[in-house]
């Protein structure tokens, strides 16, 4: 997929957790207002915390439009992914990037607005659950109850270890395609479950050559099967033929019988 860029947004990456290794890109208007201070647009990709980055094309191109439709400085953070990072990291990473960027604008994250796809709807709600007043937060726990927290701790607990080898969770980044997105990077043969559901381009290629040959084969038969049919149908017509010829016959045995029978009444 390729990004669509009209050239009318400009953006910059920049890494606000070193410690992660964790960067969001930051996107403007080429030609602002003039004196204008921007509104701040944080989009927060989709992926279910498993998938996804602010660098897929998709992605790109959709910030690229915000700040170029709306006029808006939008930023795009990355998070920590599961199953190596479980949640709330992901949660965590994208607060801690509005706090960020919100203290390095001086601005605080009120007064910016959110938007996401997908799962990362939750973002948005994390969000504005964080920006509510301490006190509004200590009187929402109050009123929730008790059980709520352990539903949700139920929801993000594994139901079989998913632990390698090494007593470590796989990262995310095992579970992406390369980032050609070119088939021949897939190892040959790969398989998921008992269904073949990747081939690389030589077994396409192999594939296309057994079908060539099917094709031709398949044709062959076809021409045998019109050729059996015919002479199939030239024996039938002989064999009526023959059947006329023998009814012809009879028929004529038939007739002498009779005048060899009126003869001899004749005679007595």
């Amino acid at each position: 997929m390729k990004v669509e860029d009209d050239g009318s947004a400009i953006w910059i990456d920049y890494l606000y957790d070193e410690n992660n290794n964790l960067h969001l890109r930051l996107y403007k208007p080429r030609s602002p207002p003039a004196a204008a201070n921007l509104p701040v647009l944080y989009f927060f990709h989709g992926g279910g915390f498993c998938l996804g980055s602010r660098t897929w094309p998709h992605m790109h191109s959709c910030c690229l439009h915000l700040a170029s439709a709306l006029q808006v400085l939008v930023v795009a953070s990355d998070y920590r992914l599961a199953p190596g990072h479980r949640l709330p990291a992901a949660l965590g990473d994208d607060m801690s990037s509005v706090q960020k960027r919100s203290a390095a604008a001086n601005r605080p994250p009120v007064d910016a607005m959110n938007t996401n796809e997908a799962v990362d709807n939750s973002v948005a709600d994390t969000e504005k659950q964080q920006e509510s007043s301490p006190e509004d937060r200590q009187q929402q726990e109050q009123n929730s109850l008790p059980t709520l927290s352990e539903k949700r701790k139920a929801l993000f607990e594994p139901l079989e270890p998913v632990n390698n080898i090494n007593g470590k969770r796989p990262s995310a980044e095992s579970l992406l395609p390369p980032p050609d997105f070119e088939s021949a990077s897939y190892p040959k043969g790969w398989l998921i479950g008992k269904k073949r559901k990747l081939v690389n381009d030589r077994e396409i290629d192999g594939l296309n050559e057994q079908l060539e040959e099917d094709a031709r084969c398949l044709e062959h038969l076809q021409l045998q099967l019109l050729d059996e049919r015919s002479k199939r149908a030239d024996v039938e017509r002989q064999n009526t033929m023959l059947q006329n010829q023998i009814t012809m016959l009879m028929d004529m045995l038939q007739e002498n019988d009779a005048v060899e029978d009126e003869g001899t009444d004749i005679g007595n």
